[in-house]
């Protein structure tokens, strides 16, 4: 490229770690790479003092140990799920599995279309943090930070994978930090990825168990619940300013009986993780349909979601509002610091 010619892009954005990188290879084959689930900004500790140091590994053979002695919520009896996971409330209890391979196989196919027809959007994103920290012999310190913006999700190619990607910008457009900008808050990200669990090629790593039948607004839903097997599933990432852990998750789906779109989920940690001192962390999203009327193609995309986090005694709410979805445009513009370059022959077909 000439010297005198660079590229500005018009809405240039850093990228930003998050909850899930989901890769499309050319037989569709997704994968969920390990990478950022929540980051601190400069997360206080028990005294309230801010840390400053680098991210410690936690070393995968101590949290695999952990794994190894869960008991997760598929296999427990349905009656204590429903006092672990309350919006099960009113379920309908299923005889049996018979109906689970069919579940799988429609809902599998929808989040395929999904994936596969996805295209570049971003949406109008209200964030409320909230923190409860603990603050020694005194009382918890209640505080709370509002963040109002941009969310956008891309699709881009590294390495000849296509990857879902995403970016936060303010309303003016500038890019923000991906540690939340204010000291002691978590900033969550990455759920509109989250149904990757469900995708025909990620089926096989998860344990499955079909709970039965749960109205849920006005709609009659298939409620299945789901864990990460341990040894086979690729976990995700749960990093601060001072440790790095890998994740796995489990979960409970409520699916439309007559559509198979996902309607709601909720994902929690397969176990606590105690050397690190993250005792739980959930994560319940709704999804909604989005019509992009330029390319006649519905996206199930996330409208709410509530993230509470449990982390070293301190208590951490994110609730995140999404409106307003559209298709997301980069322009991108030549800047001449020369004289201008001269045309092209208007004959030249190139």
């Amino acid at each position: 490229m000439p010297q005198n010619i660079r590229h500005e892009k018009t809405c240039g954005l850093p990228p930003l770690a998050i909850r899930c990188v989901v890769c499309t290879g050319a037989l569709a084959t997704l994968l969920l790479l390990c990478s950022v689930y929540a980051i601190l900004a400069h997360p206080v500790n028990q005294a309230g003092e801010a840390s400053a140091l680098g991210p410690t590994l936690v070393s995968d053979p101590s949290v695999t140990a952990l794994y190894q002695e869960a008991h997760p919520y598929v296999d427990w009896p349905t009656h204590e799920l429903i006092k672990a996971v309350p919006k099960l409330k009113g379920l309908e209890p299923a005889p049996d599995q018979d109906a689970l391979p069919t579940i799988l196989k429609k809902t599998g196919e929808n989040v395929d279309y999904f994936f596969h027809n996805f295209v570049a959007t971003t949406a109008r994103e209200r964030i409320h943090q909230a923190a409860s920290i603990p603050r020694g012999s005194l009382m918890d310190l209640a505080v709370s930070n509002y963040q109002d913006g941009y969310y956008v999700v891309l699709m881009i190619s590294r390495g000849g994978q296509d990857q879902l990607d995403e970016y936060r910008t303010d309303l003016e457009g500038k890019p923000v930090e991906s540690g939340g900008g204010r000291q002691g808050f978590l900033l969550t990200r990455g759920f509109a990825g989250t149904e990757v669990y469900l995708h025909p090629s990620r089926q096989r790593e998860s344990t499955f168990r079909y709970l039965g039948l749960q109205a849920k607004a006005g709609k009659q839903c298939d409620v299945i619940a789901f864990a990460q097997r341990v040894g086979q599933a690729t976990p995700i990432g749960f990093t601060t300013s001072s440790v790095s852990v890998p994740l796995l998750e489990q979960g409970v789906v409520w699916i439309d009986s007559t559509t198979h779109q996902i309607l709601r989920m909720q994902t929690d940690l397969l176990t606590p993780l105690t050397q690190i001192g993250l005792k739980s962390s959930r994560a319940e999203i709704e999804y909604a349909p989005v019509h992009f009327a330029t390319l006649d193609r519905t996206l199930w995309l996330p409208t709410e979601v509530k993230v509470v986090v449990n982390f070293r005694g301190a208590i951490y709410t994110n609730r995140h509002q999404y409106s307003d979805w559209r298709l997301f445009n980069v322009e991108t513009k030549e800047v001449h610091d020369g004289p201008p370059l001269a045309p092209k022959n208007p004959a030249d077909p190139r």
